[in-house]
């Protein structure tokens, strides 16, 4: 059992492909309640985090927020901010990229009765349900009784998926997606997204139901806003929308794949990026063997059934619905194959790279990840910080681990030749410029299958072909650092990785890594071409500051 005192956040020296364990079932809370399981997660562009866990509070079971900062807040708390009120329930939570974290919770008065309450960086309220709604399409005493969910986008304003209640709207209760606009921690004004008694277009009825599961109502950082829910009528039906009133889908409704309706019941999973990219992922009637599919800006990228790239025979039998996409357009998901043993069957991937991989990979405290859920991940906007549940042994429910991309660095240079995959092998670098921060990760894609290689790195370029037999390019020259203390297996992904210590480059004597160097990176590696050989990756050249 550990005891956590603090949530702090680690970075820079942990392996791109390797995610650090942030809150298992058993750990302590500061409070002295005890985790029972990851509810949801979300993260921001730092890597800060916030999560909803199930907790045994002394035998009474109950909800908890916790942080990366170290706040936590749960039932029976005191209310920050509000004289003598205490935490009835926490219901959701949020991140912006600007560092702050939110709260949404009910809580009880001192005089008695409740109120809907939301939190920001565990202060004083933002907004509560006894606030009045100011702008077009409210009228005096307009305000939002329950508050159902909320999505904050990366700039700090909020959406709330809630029932307004205002005498002077017919009816006088309807539900409806608001925007509270915040401007240095203040609501400045609220302006009315969605109502939801008007039927949207296209629709001769109004909303039954917004979705609130994970990612049904989406808020992008240019203030695009994406929602499904349920329309009223006989019966009920699936829909999802852009606003100002652009369908997405609906269920019974042909979709973009020849042949294929989208199914009933249909439940959207949605996300917009930055530049406004938008994407879809829904179940198609027909066979469950590629009823799942995504859509980018309405046209099919990824469907289950398809082959899986890099492996032989192999297919997505299950994608996780909650796929996201990166601010550079880079689909983030994670999916079930075939062909592979199935104690390694689950994953995550960034375009086509494998990130994680159950039964492979390692947490950076090197515990085995012997499974992965599809469900529940979540990716920060820039792409670089990913959260999601996995198993460890000796746990009984999913842990909660964050994964640190790192930012790319460097600039490729130089050719690579073909390897027996076809391809061609690449070594990426990531982590930071800056000496100082000493964060420096390499990664080589590409290489075949269970093959043996290392990296290598030189102050030196060069551009000599089949050097000693090999079939591949040595773009390093003068004298070259070997990481061959640190051989590698390609294994069933064709790649691999590690932390380079910028302090102690392998050469003979060591020597450090010094601001105003460029340092190239490449990676040498086994081969049978057909018969054995060796090959290089494409190398990549990082000039540190």
């Amino acid at each position: 059992m550990r005891t956590l005192a603090l949530f702090l956040l680690t970075t820079g020296t942990t392996l791109a492909q390797s995610p650090s364990l942030l809150v298992s079932r058993g750990d302590v809370l500061p409070s002295g309640a005890v985790v029972d399981t990851i509810q949801a997660a979300e993260v921001d562009s730092s890597g800060r985090w916030i999560a909803a866990v199930r907790v045994n509070n002394g035998g009474s079971f109950g909800e908890s927020m916790i942080s990366s900062e170290g706040f936590e807040l749960g039932e029976g708390m005191p209310v920050p901010g509000m004289a003598n009120a205490t935490v009835d329930s926490t219901t959701r939570l949020g991140r912006d990229d600007l560092g702050n974290s939110y709260v949404t919770m009910t809580a009880n008065l001192a005089a008695g009765g409740f109120r809907r309450v939301i939190l920001r960086n565990f202060a004083a309220p933002l907004w509560t349900s006894d606030d009045l709604l100011i702008g077009p399409g409210f009228g005096p005493s307009a305000r939002i009784a329950i508050f159902n969910h909320i999505e904050v986008n990366s700039g700090g304003d909020i959406l709330v998926i809630g029932e307004v209640n205002d005498p002077n709207h017919t009816p006088n209760q309807y539900d409806a997606i608001v925007r509270l606009n915040i401007q240095a921690g203040t609501v400045v004004s609220q302006t009315l997204v969605v109502d939801g008694s008007i039927p949207p277009a296209g629709q001769t009825a109004g909303v039954n139901v917004f979705w609130t599961l994970e990612n049904s109502v989406v808020f992008g950082s240019a203030g695009d806003v994406l929602w499904g829910a349920s329309i009223d009528g006989s019966p009920l039906f699936g829909a999802a929308y852009r606003e100002p009133g652009q369908l997405l889908g609906q269920e019974g409704m042909p979709s973009p794949v020849p042949g294929r309706t989208w199914d009933s019941p249909f439940i959207p999973r949605l996300d917009v990026n930055a530049a406004g990219t938008s994407l879809l992922s829904g179940d198609l009637d027909g066979s469950i063997v590629t009823d799942l599919v995504y859509l980018q800006d309405g046209l099919p990228i990824l469907q289950e059934g398809d082959s899986v790239p890099g492996f032989s025979n192999s297919n997505y039998v299950i994608l996780g619905d909650t796929g996201q996409l990166s601010d550079s357009g880079e689909l983030i998901h994670t999916a079930r194959i075939s062909g592979v043993p199935f104690s390694q069957d689950r994953m995550i991937f960034a375009g086509q790279d494998i990130l994680v991989r159950e039964g492979l990979s390692q947490t950076s405290n090197g515990l085995s990840i012997t499974q992965v859920e599809l469900s529940g991940m979540q990716a920060s906007n820039n792409g670089r910080w990913i959260l999601f549940r996995g198993w460890v042994p000796g746990n009984t429910t999913a842990s909660l681990m964050l994964l640190d991309r790192g930012p790319e660095i460097g600039s490729p240079y130089c050719s690579a030749e073909p390897n027996s995959t076809g391809g061609s092998a690449v070594t990426r670098a990531f982590g930071s410029t800056l000496v100082a921060d000493q964060d420096l990760s390499l990664t080589c894609e590409g290489m075949p299958l269970d093959v043996f290689g290392f990296f290598l790195a030189s102050t030196t370029q060069a551009n000599i072909a089949f050097p000693g037999g090999s079939q591949g390019r040595l773009c390093l020259g003068g004298t070259i650092a070997r990481f061959n203390s640190q051989v590698l297996s390609s294994g069933a992904a064709g790649s691999f990785g590690i932390s380079v210590d910028m302090s102690n480059i392998p050469l003979t004597p060591p020597v450090a890594i010094q601001a105003g160097e460029t340092w190239s990176f490449q990676t040498w590696f086994r081969d049978e071409n057909p018969g054995v050989t060796s090959n290089f990756a494409l190398p990549v050249a990082v000039q540190f500051q």
